[in-house]
Order: C-alpha cells, then structure tokens, then sequence
C-alpha cells in the first residue's frame, strides 16, 4: 500500500512540537480553531484586561468562558478563581480552564 501525501496539507497538522512553540495568544488562536471544528460558535476577547476570560464559547444553548494560559509550571488556585470570576463576571453557563504547559 502506497502512502500518499499530495494531499497532505501541513498547515493542519498539529503535533505536540507545534503546540509547545506557540505563545500566548497562538495558543488562544489554535483553540478557536479547535471549539470551531466541534461545532461551537467561538468569540474571542480582547488581547489584555479581559476579566479572566480569553473566548466564549456557546453550543446547545450554553455559553461557557474559557481561560487559555501558556504555563511552564503548576497551575495555581488563583487561575482556577481567575475563571469562576470570569463565569459570574460575564454571566455565563461554565468555565472552562485550558492551559498549555511546557516542561523544560
């Protein structure tokens, strides 16, 4: 069986190396695709001064707050809080934390 990649597109293909490189808002970007590729309607905050929030997210009627962090270490409770505060701050469903670690 004969591999082929002519229709191979690399701007589609995700590996942990690529993920790992992104920083902050690359990261935030990449989870935007992510939500819009599992249905959900996505809309992203303003870069800086967001409340805790980095994208709204909403499908089935629910709208959920994400935090998106690019970490190198634990995650503390304060991040946890940062997106409870974020839910009631924006009146939302849920709250969702999605961090990106990087281990050296």
């Amino acid at each position: 069986m004969a591999i082929r990649l002519e229709h191979f597109n690399p701007d589609k293909y995700v590996n942990m190396y690529s993920v790992d490189s992104m920083n902050g808002f690359e990261f935030e970007d990449f989870l935007v695709k992510i939500f819009q590729t599992l249905g959900y309607d996505v809309k992203q905050t303003k870069r800086t001064q967001d409340q805790g929030a980095d994208l709204f997210v909403t499908r089935f009627d629910k709208n959920i707050v994400i935090q998106a962090k690019n970490y190198s270490g634990s995650v503390g409770n304060s991040a946890v809080q940062q997106a409870i505060s974020a839910k009631a701050f924006y009146s939302c469903d849920e709250a969702m934390d999605c961090y990106k670690f990087i281990f050296h």
